[in-house]
């Protein structure tokens, strides 16, 4: 399934956003999913347990500042667009910083394996870019082997 842009306005030509999880977490339905919206040059964010649930938005800009603090192991003292606060648990509660009503929480094991598929590369922008949809792809098609699930509004 694919998620169109809370800006098509019931257009024809409404941006899509096809979401990957990391490979780590195997196919359980409980993952950070990340997806890459070209043009409007953001990654959304939302929590797989939820798929009409809220959607988080991120400049590229501030994703790959994000990758970098989870790469780095400095998400505790990172203080970027992309909010984590680390319950005792070690799940996390995300957010923008502009927006902070609208979160999403991950539980440990949902973090863990975020941060193995970032290590890995997964979330990287030449990863989320690669399953951007093509043209003429239609919603419902699957993207073999990608990690991915479509998801439409």
């Amino acid at each position: 399934m694919w998620r169109r842009s809370s800006r098509c306005n019931g257009s024809s030509a409404c941006v899509e956003v096809a979401y990957r999880k990391s490979s780590v977490s195997g196919g359980a339905g409980e993952c950070v999913e990340a997806g890459l919206c070209p043009h409007e040059d953001e990654v959304w964010v939302r929590d797989s347990k939820h798929p009409d649930g809220p959607v988080l938005r991120f400049s590229v800009a501030d994703w790959r500042a994000f990758l970098d603090a989870v790469k780095t192991g400095n998400v505790a003292t990172y203080s970027g667009a992309v909010q984590v606060a680390t319950g005792r648990d070690g799940g996390w509660v995300v957010c923008h910083r502009d927006e902070p009503d609208t979160a999403l929480a991950f539980t440990p094991r949902e973090v863990k394996a975020f941060v193995e598929g970032v290590e890995d590369g997964e979330f990287d922008l030449a990863e989320l870019a690669s399953d951007a949809k093509a043209p003429g792809d239609r919603p419902g098609s699957t993207l073999a082997g990608s990690g991915v699930e479509k998801a439409s509004v």
